[in-house]
């Protein structure tokens, strides 16, 4: 079976595995790419409107992407547009970084998406400062644009995150609705803070490699409201390494 498989092939088939798979499905709804992740510890479902081959590309050097995100998913013309890092501890105070992000977000540019970066740049903050090991570790908050994207990413040197942790998280949200799912968990923050992040937008990335480095990212059109972000189908890749 190929690296590259359209869903609706395997399940007509049912053979083999969908593990580390770039997986296409034309209407491939959010809690279902979900489920697909959870089952597979590595995996990309893309829907029809994503680049396969850029997929593909992104599950073939998870290690550049992490290094690069924006040189995958973003156009030429983005470093024309105001771009946003900012680095921070385990024990760094929350209020103080999201002061930063709500000045950056002052600049009008990002007007219809600013409440859901905001949003984002709370839970990022909140799941890697809580799954950091070591006080000293740097981590690394980015936001990146190009003309129609906004993408925001948080990663660390560690490889400390839990993909399952948040997959579950969203899950459990899908199944049993937001009201019932809220809770907190001591690794992976409010239950539904990476609900929230993963409806909000268009695309997720989860990439870990234990002992070494995770990423969280996020992207989204700029232009596009809030309920109609929510509706859309979504973009999932999950790319968990074994560790040393």
């Amino acid at each position: 079976m190929g690296k590259v498989i359209y869903l609706k092939d395997f399940l007509k088939n049912q053979h083999g595995t969908l593990e580390g798979k770039v997986v296409v499905g034309s209407d491939v709804r959010p809690a279902q790419a979900v489920n697909l992740a959870i089952t597979n510890r590595s995996l990309q479902v893309v829907t029809d409107g994503f680049d396969e081959s850029l997929a593909l590309k992104i599950s073939e050097n998870p290690d550049d992407f992490v290094r690069d995100p924006g040189e995958y998913l973003l156009g030429q013309d983005s470093n024309g547009i105001g771009s946003f890092q900012q680095k921070f501890f385990r024990q760094s105070k929350k209020d103080d970084f999201l002061f930063q992000i709500e000045t950056y977000l002052k600049s009008g540019q990002h007007r219809r998406v600013r409440d859901d970066i905001y949003l984002i740049a709370d839970e990022l903050f909140t799941n890697f400062a809580k799954s950091s090991a070591e006080d000293s570790k740097t981590m690394v908050f980015g936001i990146e644009n190009d003309k129609d994207t906004v993408m925001i990413y948080c990663r660390d040197q560690q490889g400390a995150l839990d993909p399952h942790i948040m997959l579950q998280s969203i899950q459990r949200c899908y199944q049993q609705g937001v009201k019932a799912s809220i809770r907190m968990d001591s690794k992976g923050g409010a239950g539904i803070g990476s609900f929230l992040m993963y409806s909000v937008s268009t695309g997720m990335a989860i990439i870990v490699e234990p002992g070494k480095h995770s990423m969280v990212l996020l992207w989204m059109p700029r232009k596009a409201h809030h309920e109609d972000r929510v509706d859309m189908n979504k973009n999932l890749f999950v790319i968990s390494g074994k560790g040393e």
